[in-house]
């Protein structure tokens, strides 16, 4: 599952997808502005644009994708190649500029994962592929699930380590102001560089340490540059703390908001 931007709006909806995730043994891909990295959950792929790069990254048969596209071009690249079966979930249009969707189902993430509530998942053991027709596709889809939650628990080691490569790496920095984040506030996003930094080092919470709520926001698309302080401004207006993380082109072009 490519979990794309505003995949998720709430803490609770965050949960009801991974669980919905988990149920039926779907990897989430979750980008960044999916709202699903405030998860302690095994099933979502936080580091899934380093996994794109590998040789022996699993890539899929089906996709379903929600919503917009997730940020990264390997993801994207890699899977244009493989071009699995894709069902595109979004509630307003396919935005799909590959010409790649299959199935467009119109509607939201969540009306999808509750209209599946009632569809039984299948066996996953041993016995139940002894029983069921189906369930030897389930065993391999959770050899499947298994083992993109490997390579992604493989990354985040290397990933934590950019935190002592000194002050001048942004991966650094960007790792000490995420620490220090307050959870439940909001942590807004410049495009470009900024935000596919996010996207690296934006890891979810370390297994066993629970949820952490956190709204990720960023202005997407062709002129996403515009209007960028004034955004940030304005959904700070709703939210006791909002840390604005940006580069210094994006802030002069919009400086006069301020």
């Amino acid at each position: 599952v490519a979990a794309g931007e505003g995949t998720c709006e709430t803490l609770a909806e965050a949960r009801e997808v991974a669980a919905w995730a988990e149920r039926w043994r779907l990897p989430l891909l979750a980008d960044p502005l999916s709202g699903l990295r405030c998860l302690d959950a095994a099933c979502v792929i936080d580091s899934y644009d380093n996994l794109f790069a590998r040789e022996d990254c699993p890539l899929p048969r089906a996709l379903i994708r929600f919503g917009r596209w997730p940020l990264s071009k390997r993801a994207f690249n890699g899977l244009a190649a493989a071009r699995p079966v894709q069902v595109v979930v979004d509630a307003a249009e396919t935005r799909d500029f590959n010409l790649m969707t299959d199935l467009f189902v119109p509607c939201t993430p969540l009306d999808l994962v509750r209209a599946m509530g009632d569809v039984p998942a299948p066996a996953t053991n041993v016995q139940g592929a002894q029983e069921g027709e189906g369930a030897p596709r389930a065993v391999a889809q959770d050899a499947y699930l298994a083992r993109w939650v490997a390579l992604n628990e493989a990354e985040r080691p290397r990933i934590e380590a950019a935190r002592d490569a000194g002050d001048g790496f942004e991966g650094a920095y960007l790792s000490a102001l995420l620490a220090r984040v307050p959870a439940g506030s909001l942590l807004f996003s410049a495009t470009s560089l900024s935000v596919r930094a996010l996207d690296t080092f934006l890891l979810k919470p370390a297994p066993g340490t629970g949820d952490r709520p956190l709204a990720v926001l960023a202005n997407r698309g062709q002129n996403g540059i515009d209007g960028t302080v004034s955004t940030a401004l304005g959904a700070a207006q709703h939210f006791a703390q909002t840390t604005f993380l940006t580069g210094d082109f994006t802030l002069l072009h919009d400086l006069n908001a301020l």
